[in-house]
């Protein structure tokens, strides 16, 4: 594989990975805090749409890497958390997750296609994109507020939340 390729690839590896001696109430806090992150970074980008004016493709680029890179890989935080209902809340988790990763993708390719569109850029297909985002970003946040109630409920939590 081609070294710079395999570089840029790297970009979207997880920030985080389990720690398997971390507690379930860390895994938790990680997961919240990476959602965070990418809707904090997602707001920024959708309100640089919203304003109207000239923007800065690097910046819209490193803003875009790192909301998927805080969500890229969330959902092994919790692969060995055993759960009453693990398997069917693992698996929306990780589908909301890749979900989230691919409209993230998207918001750069129609920012693209919008500025090429319209003499001003508006940027109604990205700022559609955005909102899916967030709105898969609350998902994941319900998600998580599930797999803390069923470790609270199962009593498998090794710290108490």
């Amino acid at each position: 594989m081609d070294p710079e390729r395999s570089e840029e690839l790297r970009d979207y590896l997880p920030t985080t990975s389990p720690v398997a001696n971390q507690s379930h109430a860390e895994l938790i806090a990680s997961a919240y805090k990476r959602t965070y992150t990418a809707q904090e970074k997602m707001q920024a980008i959708s309100i640089m749409f919203q304003r109207d004016e000239t923007i800065s493709a690097p910046q819209i680029a490193e803003l875009i890497k790192q909301a998927r890179r805080s969500i890229d890989g969330i959902s092994d935080l919790f692969t060995h958390i055993p759960t009453p209902d693990y398997p069917e809340l693992h698996y929306r988790f990780a589908c909301e997750e890749r979900y989230i990763c691919e409209k993230i993708s998207l918001v750069a390719a129609y920012a693209l296609r919008d500025a090429s569109i319209h003499p001003s850029p508006v940027f109604q297909g990205a700022i559609k994109e955005c909102n899916k985002i967030f709105s898969g970003l609350h998902n994941l946040e319900h998600f998580i507020h599930q797999f803390q109630e069923q470790i609270q409920q199962s009593g498998s939590a090794n710290n108490p939340l």
